[in-house]
C-alpha cells in the first residue's frame, strides 16, 4: 500500500515535466510563438488580417523564409554566409538587366542570374574550406562573406550609376504570380523546403551536412569530404539567397543595389529564431520557415505598435541575443 502510494505521488510530480518536454522541441516552441505573435497582432491591428492582406503575408514570408533556407544550408556546415545584402542586390539587378539592357527572355535572365549566384556561392565554399579554420587560419569565412557583401553592392552600384534598372518587363512580374489564388512564391517555398528535406534526411548528402557542421574532424576521418560538402552547401545557400531577391525584385517591379539593404539583419534573425544552431549540424527546413515567417510577423508587430523605425533593428539585434543565449543554454 505504502509503494503504491510512494508510485502515486512519484507519477503525479512529474506531470508537468510530461505536458512540458513537447514545448522544448524546437519547432513546437517557434510555431508557439509564430501563435502569440499571430494573435498579437490581430489584437493590435485587426485590419492586418483581412483578406486582402493574407496574400501579402504569405508572399512576403515566403520569400523571407526561401532566403533563410539558403542561410540555413551555410550554417549546417558551421559556416557563416554573411553576403547576403550583396547576393539580393547582385542577383536581382543582374537578372533585371538580362532583360533590361540585352533582351533576354525573363526565364533565361533568371537562369543565368541564379547559375552566376552558385558561381559565388563556390568561391565562398571553397574559401571556407581551405582559408578558415579548422583549415590553415587566414581569417574566418564569415569576414570572407562579409566583404564579399561589400563588394558586390559596391559593383552593382557601379554598374548602375546608382540607379534603378529599368525598363523592367511586365512578365517579370508573373514569376510572383498567383495559380489558383495562391501566391507561386508559397509554392516555390514548398517545393524548395521538400527537395531540401528530402535531400537532407534521404541521401548520403544529408547526414554527411550534419556530421561536417557538429564535428569537421570526426567527418573526415569517417571518410566523408568535407570540402566537396561545404562547397555543396554554400553554392546552395547563394542560390537560395539569390533567388530571394529575384523574387523580392519581381514582387517589387524594381530592381537596384539598394534592393537588398536590410537583408542580412532580417534572414540572419529569421535563422537564428527559427532555431538553426550558430555552432552548425543543427536545423531543419521547417525551422527556417518559421523563422522566415516569425521574422515577417515580427516585424509588422513592431510597426503596429507604433515603434520608430530607427529602433526596428535595434529590437531585431536583441531578439537574435535572446535566441542565440537561449541557443547556447539549451546546447549546454
Amino acid at each position: 500500500m505504502k509503494s503504491d502510494n510512494v508510485e502515486a505521488t512519484g507519477s503525479s510530480s512529474t506531470w508537468p515535466q510530461r505536458i512540458l518536454q513537447p514545448l522544448e522541441r524546437p519547432e513546437i516552441n517557434r510555431i508557439l510563438i509564430l501563435a502569440i505573435i499571430a494573435g498579437s497582432l490581430y489584437y493590435v491591428c485587426p485590419p492586418f488580417f483581412r483578406v486582402g492582406n493574407l496574400e501579402l503575408i504569405f508572399a512576403w514570408g515566403s520569400i523571407f523564409a526561401i532566403m533563410a533556407l539558403g542561410e540555413m544550408l551555410a550554417l549546417l556546415v558551421g559556416g557563416f554566409d554573411l553576403s547576403v545584402e550583396g547576393m539580393v542586390s547582385l542577383s536581382s539587378v543582374w537578372a533585371a538587366i538580362l532583360m533590361a539592357w540585352y533582351g533576354l527572355p525573363v526565364w533565361l535572365a533568371v537562369l543565368v542570374s541564379l547559375l552566376t549566384c552558385m558561381g559565388i556561392g563556390f568561391l565562398s565554399g571553397y574559401f571556407a574550406t581551405y582559408f578558415s579554420p579548422p583549415y590553415p587560419f587566414l581569417f574566418p569565412v564569415f569576414i570572407f562573406t562579409l566583404a564579399l557583401h561589400f563588394v558586390l553592392t559596391g559593383v552593382v552600384q557601379g554598374v548602375t550609376g546608382s540607379l534603378p534598372v529599368t525598363p523592367i518587363p511586365r512578365a517579370f512580374g508573373s514569376i510572383t504570380g498567383s495559380l489558383f489564388t495562391i501566391p507561386l512564391v508559397v509554392i516555390y517555398m514548398i517545393v524548395i523546403a521538400g527537395l531540401l528535406s528530402f535531400f537532407l534526411y534521404f541521401k548520403p548528402i544529408g547526414w554527411k551536412i550534419f556530421a561536417t557542421g557538429q564535428d569537421d574532424e570526426a567527418a573526415r576521418y569517417t571518410g566523408v569530404n568535407t570540402t566537396k560538402v561545404r562547397i555543396i552547401a554554400y553554392m546552395g545557400s547563394a542560390l537560395l539567397i539569390g533567388f530571394g531577391g529575384i523574387l523580392a525584385a519581381s514582387r517589387l517591379q524594381s530592381a537596384s543595389f539598394q534592393l537588398g539593404e536590410g537583408y542580412l539583419l532580417t534572414i540572419l534573425a529569421a535563422t537564428i529564431i527559427g532555431g538553426i544552431s550558430l555552432s552548425g549540424g543543427e536545423g531543419s527546413p521547417i525551422m527556417a520557415i518559421i523563422g522566415g515567417f516569425l521574422i515577417y510577423l515580427v516585424q509588422n508587430l513592431v510597426v503596429a505598435l507604433g515603434v520608430s523605425s530607427y529602433l526596428q533593428n535595434s529590437f531585431l539585434g536583441l531578439l537574435i541575443v535572446i535566441f542565440v543565449g537561449y541557443d547556447f543554454i539549451r546546447s549546454r
